[in-house]
């Protein structure tokens, strides 16, 4: 049931991101038989659901599982829509069975290999070895071991056989399914490996269900390391806002902005390149005439004489390039002009000098006349080339200068993540609180200003928060200003996108700062990025893109009321060459407060 439930909310939380993705289970037996009972055992259960039976499922005190029922108890508290839902989603003609070679159809093939194609109804794969090998599925999100049995290998230390295809089995199932939920991410890239606390992060988790058998689950976690799918030691590290930040004005009222990522407009795109309206593209008539060559004696060789014939697209019969033209989706009129907004027909695209009119196909032929087959033909091949140019224009994206607000207190919350190894030298990892190294210790749990338990970043990050003790904060308080530290540990919402092309940077601080007015209060969001020696060139347009933000963003007045509101960047800190340049510049700020 638990199982269920987790692929239930993973479809719902798709659906909530507009994606039509679904989850798939695998409950596995490890015999014929037992599969084959279950399968009816299932169904009767199913049926005879209730809604307090899923409430009930609270008291299995698992975070995720607990996570996943709130969410469905949201939207309704008796549990009655997750019920139905479940009773809907779960069915026999949801389901298939592969347990032997009797249920190895073409049919049974097709379905467990199309798990992906929306047109698949499968929810549900009963299975005992017959999907073990030689099976990939993006889309198996659950595994349920439905025996309890455990078969070692006899020897010590040593994984069993069947501990290992299960790992293996584990391995086609945790397969990345693609997919993104917000305009500037990869589809094809993990997004929430570290981001422990993501309600997203479930669509990219797979869960493997088994009975808590301690020396089976101690051997299983030993064959995935084994095969590579699981880090040994992984570490999870913890930040956690202080209470007395939580306390704030700031927190409980407070904004934070940042702008984002939308596509670059194509409005001023009213031709197509010149390399590509000038091109010409080549086609070899085929046909059936042959020669003899004496390969004994004489070295000559008789050939067959061939003409060449250059044609241009706009003086070919529209119909022919027409025809041509289907072949390919990339020609679609919706394609053309969301590349080429001004075109206004496809005959347009096909025929005009500023686009394709003037292209040439140059024919070779061996026959007395250059038939229509043949101009059908060296149009399509012309046109493959053509559709390989459009799918080549990827989209171009800029970063808004509008920054948007959200409440701070929606924004920054407790976060976990995991590492795989910690720096030896008390860099990225480690504890700033508890570090070894006295070059980066210090005891932020008497900095108020710092609104987090811990700092586990970097060591040019860790220099920068004894920089931010030593020679900003004075400066501060001096002023009588409220001021906070936010570490920025990849918090998604805290992204923000350079103005040119809309690349996503995520400052590894923000600098919150206040200042009472007699009539409002005058709000500070700036945005400090430490950089290594070894990335001060690499990383240039972050700082470049820094120190745009203070002139070229804006806040829309609508969005605000009664406060005021400023946002900048400062240059990047590098504790060994920016350090002065950097406290120059902090400074010039401040005293402008």
């Amino acid at each position: 049931m638990i199982a269920l439930i987790m692929s239930e909310y993973r479809k719902y939380l798709f659906a909530d991101c507009k994606l039509n993705i679904k989850p798939v289970i695998m409950l596995k037996s490890q015999k014929i038989k037992e599969s084959e009972d279950f399968y009816e055992e299932f169904f009767s259960k199913i049926d005879s659901l209730t809604g307090s039976e899923i409430q009930e499922l609270y008291s299995a005190k698992i975070d995720i599982l607990t996570q996943a029922l709130d969410y469905f108890k949201t939207k309704d508290s008796s549990f009655q829509l997750l019920e139905h839902s479940l009773k809907s989603s779960f069915t026999k003609d949801n389901s298939i069975i592969i347990n032997g070679a009797a249920d190895n159809s073409r049919e049974n093939q097709l379905l467990v290999n199309s798990l992906e194609d929306e047109d698949n109804p499968i929810r549900l794969i009963f299975a005992v070895d017959m999907l073990n090998e030689g099976w990939d599925v993006l889309n198996l999100f659950d595994i349920v071991r439905l025996y309890d049995t455990r078969q070692a290998s006899g020897k010590a230390g040593k994984i069993g056989a069947y501990t290992i295809k299960e790992a293996q089995l584990i391995g086609r199932g945790a397969r990345y399914c693609p997919f993104k939920v917000s305009e500037e991410q990869d589809r094809f890239k993990r997004k929430y490996d570290n981001d422990l606390n993501n309600e997203y992060r479930i669509l990219e988790t797979m869960f493997f269900h088994s009975r808590n058998d301690s020396r089976y689950i101690a051997e299983l976690r030993q064959a995935l390391i084994a095969t590579g799918l699981q880090d040994e030691n992984p570490i999870k590290l913890e930040y956690k806002l202080k209470k007395e930040f939580k306390d704030t004005e700031l927190y409980k009222k407070g904004l934070v902005f940042s702008n984002k990522r939308i596509p670059k407009g194509r409005d001023e795109v009213k031709s197509l390149e010149e390399r590509i309206r000038n091109k010409v593209y080549r086609y070899t008539q085929k046909t059936t005439r042959g020669a003899v060559v004496n390969l004994i004696g004489d070295n000559k060789t008789s050939t067959t004489a061939s003409e060449i014939k250059t044609i241009k697209f706009k003086d070919i019969d529209y119909n022919v390039l027409l025809g041509a033209s289907e072949k390919f989706n990339e020609l679609r009129f919706s394609v053309i002009q969301s590349k080429f907004p001004h075109v206004k027909t496809l005959k347009e695209f096909l025929t005009s000098e500023e686009y394709l009119g003037n292209s040439t196909i140059e024919i070779k032929y061996f026959t007395e006349n250059i038939t229509g087959r043949d101009l059908f033909k060296a149009c399509i091949g012309a046109f493959e080339k053509v559709s390989s140019y459009i799918i080549s224009l990827k989209p171009e994206y800029i970063g808004t200068t509008e920054f948007e607000p959200k409440a701070i207190k929606s924004v920054i919350k407790d976060k976990s993540i995991y590492l795989s190894r910690l720096d030896e030298n008390g860099g990225k990892g480690v504890s700033q609180v508890n570090c070894p190294n006295p070059e980066y210790q210090i005891d932020l749990s008497k900095e108020s200003w710092y609104v987090f338990n811990d700092n586990y970043g970097t060591s040019e990050e860790k220099l920068f928060i004894k920089f931010f003790k030593t020679d900003i904060e004075p400066k501060l308080k001096a002023k009588g200003l409220e001021y906070y530290v936010v570490r920025n540990e990849r918090i998604p919402e805290l992204a923000i996108y350079s103005f040119e092309h809309g690349e996503r940077f995520e400052p590894d601080y923000l600098l919150f700062v206040a200042k009472k007015n007699s009539d409002n209060i005058s709000n500070y969001q700036t945005y400090i990025e430490p950089k290594g020696n070894h990335l001060l060139k690499e990383d240039r347009w972050k700082e470049e893109f820094l120190n745009k933000i203070g002139e070229k963003h804006y806040i829309p007045k609508t969005l605000i009321s009664g406060n005021e509101y400023k946002i900048m960047g400062l240059p990047f800190y590098n504790d060994q060459y920016r350090r002065d340049d950097f406290l120059e510049k902090v400074s010039a700020w401040i005293d402008t407060i």
